[in-house]
């Protein structure tokens, strides 16, 4: 039973199947309390954590539904640990729980333990990687061996060791996950290179791209403890297109996903927000339910409406603060702002200026840099610098980005950025540079837009001061690209100069 099935692997979670399994000791619960999965009212605190991994495509153990609980420990199994069963017949000396692996091949090491339950002759150990298991390597079962296997692919990996008698019942197992960075190569990329070259980027195959998430980190990351106890809670508020959700993955998306790890982050879009109607907005909040609440966005934006309504008409007094992201418009009446704002967040040392009359600001500004970084060149048979692209210039489709300024740029040029339909003059701005020979896209998912940078020789920010670029000076120039700014625009300057690209953490 399931029982025994946690006291063989020697974990309360589990992956049965497709099915996650947790065994709840309900004698750790007063009648009173409830141990439901709902994020709302659980006291299982990990679940919370989980839901949110898992929904932003973090949580690194893998299943038919992406995550796999038999690697993840949280407490041990006291009651009837020591009575007489299989449980402990075979234990798993290494590879530790959550080991990073640095080699293709693994080297397993296990002990057995036949006192209680002596072996016959024929008994096999076999280690197999993944789930499920499709096939293992196996020897003769001793008092302690080693079996050596090799790991194919990238990522998180279930490893089992397994005890089967002479007519092939299995009797006993051992688990732990580990993490392979190294993998042994297979196919045309094998014959290319090793492994640690070809894991690298410097090969052209199927690994030729440096991971871009937080896998390694992650894995660590669900084997904490303290992800059992309560954690305080986080409202973010932000106005952003539902259909660029999913694409959105700057220096500040993963900074709250580092957050996220200590807080449970709740995520409220205002997109539907017109601030020119002056709506009103029904939105409560009981006293003390958040810790804080962190806004995004420029004054005057959506976000910003909807935290001085409720404070000012709800009379909601959670401390907040704004990450002020755009500076077209100014940050007025200041007495009010004071009154809403604890703490205001700024990009550039050049915007500190606009509101330095605030008790309390900080700077916080980066790039993702899991996304955005220097991959090996493209280069042709003589070693030149291969581009696909003479000039890229990133931003959205409107008049003071000042897109008119790419046109005197020689070479082959693209424009990348949102064509904003409610807006007329965007369209006019895109197909003025169609007809002028500029190639022309729609915003595009993060990672094809860093292999974007990497294929331009030349990334131009014509943009005015007051036409944002921030962010993507920074990406560029991360990505090793050769920028260039307006000259009449001193804050980008400020950060074409800056010597450190900072970055989300």
């Amino acid at each position: 039973n399931m029982k025994q099935r946690s006291q063989m692997l020697g974990l309360d979670v589990w992956n049965l199947g497709s099915c996650a399994v947790e065994v709840i000791d309900h004698h750790r619960w007063e009648r009173s309390e409830l141990w439901t999965r709902f994020t709302r009212n659980t006291n299982l605190f990990r679940w919370s954590f989980m839901k949110q991994q898992m929904e932003f495509g973090e949580y690194p153990l893998k299943a038919a539904n992406n995550f796999d609980l038999a690697v993840m420990r949280t407490h041990k199994f006291h009651a009837e640990q020591e009575q007489d069963n299989d449980s402990h017949l075979i234990s798993l000396v290494s590879p530790r729980q959550g080991q990073i692996l640095t080699s293709p091949f693994l080297t397993v090491v296990f002990n057995l333990h036949p006192s209680q339950h002596p072996l016959s002759r024929g008994a096999l150990v076999c280690a197999s990687v993944g789930h499920p298991p499709t096939a293992s390597s196996c020897v003769p079962s001793a008092s302690e061996g080693e079996i050596l296997v090799g790991v194919h692919t990238a990522g998180v990996h279930t490893l089992r060791v397994l005890l089967y008698d002479r007519e092939a019942r299995l009797v006993s197992e051992a688990q732990a996950g580990v993490v392979q960075r190294v993998p042994a190569g297979v196919g045309e990329l094998a014959r290319l290179a090793g492994a640690a070259e070809a894991v690298s980027g410097r090969i052209k195959g199927e690994a030729s791209t440096v991971r871009s998430g937080l896998e390694v980190d992650a894995v660590q990351e669900v084997l904490r403890s303290e992800h059992d106890l309560p954690r305080e809670a986080l409202l973010f508020v932000f106005n952003k297109d539902p259909a660029h959700e999913d694409t959105w993955r700057d220096g500040l998306w993963a900074a709250l996903r580092i957050l996220a790890r200590h807080f449970d982050i709740q995520y409220l879009n205002v997109n539907d927000v017109v601030v020119a109607e002056q709506p009103e907005i029904a939105y409560h909040l009981q006293e003390n339910t958040f810790k804080l609440i962190l806004g995004w966005g420029a004054f005057g934006s959506p976000t910003d409406y909807f935290l001085r309504y409720i404070h000012k008409h709800h009379q909601d007094r959670h401390p907040k603060a704004l990450c002020i992201g755009g500076n077209a418009v100014p940050p007025e009446p200041r007495e009010e702002l004071m009154n809403v704002y604890d703490l205001l967040f700024y990009e550039t040392q050049w915007y500190e200026e606009q509101i330095n009359w605030h008790p309390m600001t900080r700077q916080a500004f980066g790039i993702n840099k899991n996304i955005y970084h220097e991959l090996p060149a493209k280069v042709d048979e003589e070693g030149e610098r291969i581009f696909e692209y003479d000039v890229l210039m990133v931003g959205h489709f409107l008049p003071w980005k000042r897109h008119y300024m790419l046109l005197e740029k020689p070479g082959r040029k693209i424009a990348v950025g949102e064509i904003y339909q409610e807006y007329q003059v965007s369209g006019e701005i895109a197909d003025k540079l169609q007809d002028e020979g500029v190639e022309v896209t729609n915003m595009v998912p993060p990672r094809q837009l860093a292999d974007l940078y990497r294929a331009s020789k030349l990334v131009y920010f014509p943009m005015a001061v007051v036409g944002g670029g921030e962010r993507a000076v920074l990406e560029a120039r991360a990505c090793g690209c050769t920028v260039e700014v307006a000259p009449d625009n001193p804050k980008l300057a400020s950060l074409v100069a800056l010597e450190n690209i900072p970055d989300h953490e």
